[in-house]
């Protein structure tokens, strides 16, 4: 993915990120999509989706909540 908009010498921005899970899974997502990485050096903006999703997902995932609770605020 990233490779494939990077040629275009834009800054990059993920337009919709969620997670949803157990605490420590959950955790661990919020804590590294909050960090630079080397190698995505055009990606400047993380856009979190924060709501219930109202269409269910395939493979028994149902409805998934990825609204921020409390424990995911810093």
């Amino acid at each position: 993915g990233y490779d494939r908009v990077a040629v275009f010498n834009k800054p990059i921005v993920v337009a919709e990120l969620g997670y949803v899970g157990k605490q420590d899974y959950v955790s661990k997502w919020q804590e590294d999509s909050r960090k630079s990485y080397a190698e995505f050096p055009a990606l400047t903006s993380v856009v979190y989706f924060n709501q219930k999703e109202v269409w269910p997902w395939l493979g028994g995932y149902g409805l998934p909540d990825w609204r921020v609770t409390q424990h995911v605020l810093p």
